[in-house]
């Protein structure tokens, strides 16, 4: 089964508000620069997971917001109830080929109803549009992490003629990303999967840094080589998707 599409330039990026504001916050992740031309198609039941690492050296931090973006031609879906859940792990789960898997989840979307871009651009009176930005809003209840945790998306409902992927950007403006991605069959188990082009969603995180600024960015430079050459490693390692 082969996941990755290559995908037709989009008008323009619409956006979607998980709730009316947006707060402002530090950044902790940015890979939304880039836009490699590609996206990664869901499958319906399977989550995908993209492992992050904040920018900085930041180990740790309270996340107010994140988004990431979609991508799909259709003017609607087909399946009468396609639906999506978001999750953030952390990845301290057995390891795979090792490489610890996600396991505890700190933040549960639940399901919620997705539409397809031109459906967002309609609802919400924006730009028509193959792509959109959805975006979280947790400035009411930040979700603690730290770095090196994984987003994972699922998305079910999908009838045959359904398609609907995942942005993809790379490199990351701020932090880094691997360029293989994780994969989860209906609660099967989590494998690491890499396809043709790193497979790096389009996500950015912002939040609250703990501790103060001054104390983590003295090992940032040290941080940042170390997760360099796990990254060479890891595309090494990690499983082959044809």
């Amino acid at each position: 089964m082969k996941m990755l599409r290559q995908k037709f330039p989009a008008v323009g990026v619409a956006a979607f508000l998980a709730t009316s504001a947006v707060v402002q916050a530090a950044p902790l992740y940015d890979n939304t620069s880039t836009d490699t031309g590609y996206s990664l198609n869901f499958t319906n039941g399977w989550t995908l997971g993209n492992q992050i690492v904040f920018g900085g050296g930041i180990p740790s931090a309270l996340v107010t917001n994140f988004s990431f973006e979609i991508y799909s031609t259709l003017a609607t879906f087909a399946g009468p109830n396609v639906q999506m859940q978001v999750y953030l792990y952390s990845n301290n789960g057995t390891p795979f080929n090792g490489y610890s898997t996600p396991f505890t989840t700190y933040y549960d979307s639940g399901l919620f109803t997705l539409y397809t871009p031109q459906e967002y651009a309609t609802l919400f009176s924006l730009p028509a549009s193959d792509a959109v930005k959805l975006i979280f809003d947790l400035s009411s209840s930040p979700v603690p992490l730290g770095t090196d945790f994984t987003l994972g998306i699922r998305v079910t409902g999908l009838a045959s003629t359904d398609t609907v992927g995942l942005e993809l950007f790379g490199p990351a403006g701020y932090g880094l990303n691997y360029g293989d991605y994780w994969a989860n069959n209906n609660g099967g188990g989590w494998v690491l999967l890499t396809n043709a082009v790193p497979t790096s969603f389009g996500a950015e995180f912002t939040g609250t840094v703990t501790p103060e600024p001054s104390v983590l960015y003295l090992g940032a430079v040290g941080a940042t080589l170390l997760t360099g050459l796990t990254w060479l490693r890891r595309r090494q390692d990690a499983s082959q998707q044809n």
